[in-house]
Formats: structure tokens, sequence, C-alpha cells
């Protein structure tokens, strides 16, 4: 990330680990069964995109929350 963290997509969770490579946060975001993507937004939600089984766009809140979401036929990226 921007501030040297790093970013984990994985088990239907984006787990964010600070500079020491402690978890700070993991938002669960479904299921991410194939390819999957991710951007961090500038407000600090997250974009995912969801291949396979989830077959959506989706953005959540710093805290999990869903914003909203699109259906769309296997992306891989999202920004």
């Amino acid at each position: 990330g921007r501030n040297g963290h790093l970013f984990c997509l994985t088990n239907g969770r984006l787990i964010e680990y600070g500079t020491d490579r402690k978890e700070i946060r993991s938002i669960p975001v479904g299921n991410m069964t194939g390819w999957g993507g991710f951007d961090l937004m500038p407000n600090g939600n997250v974009l995912i995109a969801s291949y396979v089984a989830g077959n959506r766009i989706a953005e959540f809140d710093p805290r999990g929350k869903l914003v909203w979401e699109l259906a769309v036929q296997t992306p891989t990226r999202v920004q």
C-alpha cells in the first residue's frame, strides 16, 4: 500500500499488515474462488474484483461493510 502496508486477498478476506508485519485489519469480502483483485481508494474503501464464484465488483468500507456491488462476468482487475 501507499503507507508501506502489505495486503493479502485470501480465503474470502482482505488482510492488511503493518510495516511491522502484524495484522491491522481483516475485511470479509466473500467467496474469492479463482482469480481476483483489489484496489485501495483514497477514502479508505476497497474495490474488489471477484472472479468465477463471485462474478462481481464490490466496494467495502474500512470496517468491511458492503457499500455497493455490481454483477460482472469473470472480472479479474479493478481500479
